[in-house]
């Protein structure tokens, strides 16, 4: 005999992480066991979701040593505690500004043992990755240039690409010298 007010529901999906998910509302705070006897140790699946981070992405991090599980359950699901998530949010910070993983991994060492580190070591990094930066955008600019003269000097016509500029430039590794007219 079921309960009147529970209600038939055409769409119920059950996410043992967050909850119930029932016609598109999320229903949370829901007894988890699993969570319940963890604490607040996180699956794969909840930091993925909490990060935007994929299940593959962080097992990557995990087998390049830069978040590691504290723990397996019975069934074999990774578990984080939060300074996993904090971690995570470090490194997506760490590669919007361009560093690279080992990069990351090299800062979250300093991070990790800031005491015997010193800001004139973090500023050095942060002073490299600059400056390899803007050797990226000196050399971008150049690729704009060159694609801009290529671009500028080809009729873009209906003539054959017999006589089309770009493809002899780049055939012939001359420069353009003027531009061409249909």
């Amino acid at each position: 005999m079921h309960s009147p007010e529970l209600k038939k529901c055409e769409h119920l999906t059950l996410d043992l992480a967050l909850g119930f998910i029932i016609n598109g509302i999320e229903i949370t705070n829901v007894y988890d066991p699993v969570r319940s006897e963890r604490g607040s140790m996180y699956k794969i699946g909840e930091l993925s979701r909490l990060t935007g981070v994929s299940n593959d992405t962080l097992r990557y991090y995990e087998k390049m040593e830069l978040i590691l599980p504290a723990d397996r359950t019975a069934a074999g699901y990774r578990l984080y505690e939060p300074a996993a998530l904090e971690r995570l949010r470090f490194i997506q910070r760490a590669k919007m500004v361009g560093f690279t993983l080992d990069g990351i991994k090299e800062l979250l060492s300093l991070r990790l043992d800031k005491a015997h580190h010193s800001c004139a070591e973090v500023k050095q990094m942060t002073e490299d990755k600059l400056s390899e930066t803007e050797q990226k955008i000196t050399e971008l600019r150049r690729i704009k240039d060159a694609l801009k003269l290529m671009n500028d000097a080809c009729c873009g016509g209906d003539i054959s690409a017999e006589h089309c500029t770009i493809l002899q430039a780049l055939e012939t590794g001359e420069p353009i010298t003027q531009e061409v007219s249909c």
